[in-house]
């Protein structure tokens, strides 16, 4: 075995050693690529993630284009629809709001027939309705039979399309006396609900501008409690 000179022995011992820093520096750079391997996502920090269904990845891109309202499913913890999906969930929304508007619309009609209300009405146009009401077309109030057993309804801001009157006849019996009249002209008188029966009669009422006047037998000084449409 030749001699080793100094020289050639410095250089091996300057070799062993950038071996061994880069030994060292490799297994670092593998501790440093491990930890971020094993870094999640969160709302707070940055990480890794994984592709769910229905999101594809190629070239880099992220597409979503399998995510549609009809295979997205909802929670509904307070069990308001029965649908189990976003598309179904906001068909049925749309379908309860809309009959709901209807029920709103026909309940201001039925009060004021001459408010127009839309075939699809909006939220703003409800309310435009409602501020259009008429507020005298319900009436109630008491009036007392004169010596010929008719009770007058007057005073009202016109002739009513309906009037439901009843009275106590202050018999043992407590028997009741009711009358109703209906636009259509037709008159219907019941004596006393229970013990005689009800029978109709027409032409027992005068109509007047400002209310009607209706013939209830045994009304004379009776107190006549009465609700009119107008």
């Amino acid at each position: 075995m030749g001699k080793i000179t100094r020289k050639e022995l410095g250089d091996e011992l300057n070799n062993e050693l950038d071996s061994y820093s880069t030994k060292n520096e490799l297994q670092t750079l593998d501790n440093k690529v491990m930890s971020h391997k094993a870094e999640v996502a969160s709302k707070t920090k940055y990480g890794h993630v994984k592709i769910g269904d229905g999101i594809d990845v190629s070239n880099g891109i992220i597409s979503v284009s399998d995510v549609t309202a009809s295979n997205v499913s909802i929670a509904d913890v307070a069990n308001n629809f029965d649908s189990t999906t976003v598309e179904g969930a906001l068909s049925e929304l749309f379908t309860n709001v809309s009959n709901g508007k209807l029920l709103i619309g026909g309940a201001i009609t039925d009060v004021d027939d001459s408010v127009v209300i839309p075939a699809e009405p909006t939220f703003q146009q409800l309310a435009d309705a409602i501020s259009q009401m008429d507020v005298n077309k319900l009436a109630v109030g008491t009036s007392t039979g004169d010596s010929s057993d008719f009770v007058h309804i007057r005073g009202l801001s016109s002739t009513p399309r309906f009037v439901m009157m009843m009275q106590t006849n202050e018999q043992p019996d407590g028997d009741r006396a009711l009358a109703v009249y209906m636009e259509t002209g037709s008159f219907y008188k019941t004596l006393s609900i229970g013990s005689h029966g009800s029978a109709p009669e027409i032409n027992k009422f005068t109509l007047h501008n400002d209310g009607i006047s209706i013939k209830i037998e045994k009304s004379s000084n009776k107190q006549i409690s009465w609700v009119a449409i107008l």
